[in-house]
């Protein structure tokens, strides 16, 4: 499996960098401004920066799902080679029941729809893409709420305190 994961991370990095190099090239005062710890100045609405990073994810989950390989992923491949099956069996009955109830529960199995046939459905995968996209935006925008209001009270806080040693 290391060998796998070692390839995905590496250009998991490369890319990384690659955004970095470019947001640093594009527009240096937000790399600077993480450094100093202050707010960025900028023309560009927050409000529009959110509605285009959410079409690009859309973009992303439902039309490029399209393109994905149905091999198995580094983790299966990697099962598969040492126990010649890409599912693990198991004869505990906690994990039985967790698999059943995870059968009945599952939204889109497999990334599909729960009748959709063997070789699955090109809207079934474009639908999951879209949904796993919505759930991580708003995943990623409560994360934003959540910290914006612990840094507002820690401001606030840090300002009463200020204010009582005066």
């Amino acid at each position: 499996m290391q060998p796998i994961h070692l390839a995905i991370g590496i250009m998991e990095g490369i890319i990384t960098a690659a955004i970095l190099c470019f947001v640093f090239k594009m527009r240096p005062e937000i790399i600077q401004s993480t450094f100093e710890r202050a707010a960025v100045k900028s023309d560009v609405s927050v409000k529009r920066i959110v509605i285009v990073i959410a079409v690009i994810t859309l973009i992303t989950g439902g039309a490029l799902s399209l393109f994905v390989s149905s091999n198995p992923d580094g983790l299966e491949w990697s099962i598969e080679k040492i126990t010649g099956t890409t599912e693990l069996e198991t004869e505990h009955s906690f994990i039985e029941d967790t698999e059943t109830i995870q059968e009945k529960m599952a939204f889109m199995p497999d990334y599909d729809f729960r009748d959709a046939e063997e070789e699955g459905s090109g809207i079934g995968v474009s639908i999951a893409g879209i949904s796993g996209s919505i759930f991580t935006f708003i995943l990623a925008g409560i994360s934003v709420l959540v910290i914006s209001i612990i840094k507002k009270k820690r401001k606030n806080k840090a300002a009463v305190i200020t204010l009582n040693e005066k």
